[in-house]
């Protein structure tokens, strides 16, 4: 798992999934995330409250936010 590609994370996150256990999952999301060239951003508003939000970016491929 610590030597997996993007493309092999990918594809057993995406495609794969039911051949795994989902800790295995869990790991392999986590792995997607320091791997993953980020090409996907999506810029979104969160509301917070009712007069309160914030605006956050975020890869939409492995979800991380930055």
């Amino acid at each position: 798992m610590q030597d997996a590609t993007f493309e092999e994370l990918t594809h057993m996150i995406f495609v794969e999934w039911v051949l795994y256990e989902p800790a295995e999952i869990k790991k392999a999301r986590v792995r997607l995330c320091e791997v993953c060239p980020h090409d996907h951003i999506v810029d979104d508003y969160v509301e917070c409250g009712l007069e309160r939000g914030k605006y956050i970016k975020y890869c939409d491929l492995c979800m991380k936010c930055f």
